[in-house]
């Protein structure tokens, strides 16, 4: 068992402290990544302000192969994991493209015209972060190093984040 790589799971959300929606995500991510040899040593539930965002993820890259967070991708102002990914990366946030593409890709196939303008915010990426497609909400995921430890960034929707 030492010798499996470290995993931690941090799940972002004050809806999630506060007790109105309850964290499925975590008990499923942990099994999966259980089943995929990794050892998950904590799971933790994080809330909205962006400085325990980025505390929670510096203290969580330390010393883990793998950091997996649900939640926080949204356009709302709250939606705060994609700014705490980047200030841990030490990068600014930038427009990405590909980002864009998966959030309009959503909004035609949904056949609602052009997405509003806060979903613009989903497409701010830290440079040096890949995208990862969602083919089922507006969300894009972000896969980035930390150091040593692999960061996935996924929607805090269950069927989202399990799709992905």
């Amino acid at each position: 068992m030492r010798d499996q790589p470290i995993a931690r799971i941090l799940a972002f959300g004050d809806e999630l402290i506060l007790g109105r929606t309850v964290d499925t995500n975590s008990a499923w991510l942990a099994r999966m990544l259980g089943d995929q040899g990794f050892r998950v040593d904590r799971l933790q539930v994080v809330g909205d302000r962006q400085e325990d965002g980025e505390a929670a993820l510096r203290a969580a890259v330390d010393g883990a192969a793998l950091v997996v967070t649900t939640g926080g991708l949204g356009p709302t102002d709250d939606d705060r994991t994609r700014h705490a990914l980047a200030a841990v990366m030490g990068v600014p946030l930038a427009a990405n493209a590909a980002a864009w593409r998966v959030v309009t890709a959503y909004w035609r196939r949904l056949r609602r015209g052009a997405p509003p303008a806060s979903n613009r915010r989903q497409a701010l990426v830290p440079p040096g972060a890949a995208v990862l497609d969602n083919d089922r909400g507006t969300a894009p995921g972000l896969l980035a190093r930390v150091g040593d430890c692999h960061v996935a960034c996924l929607p805090g929707v269950p069927h989202e984040m399990q799709a992905m």
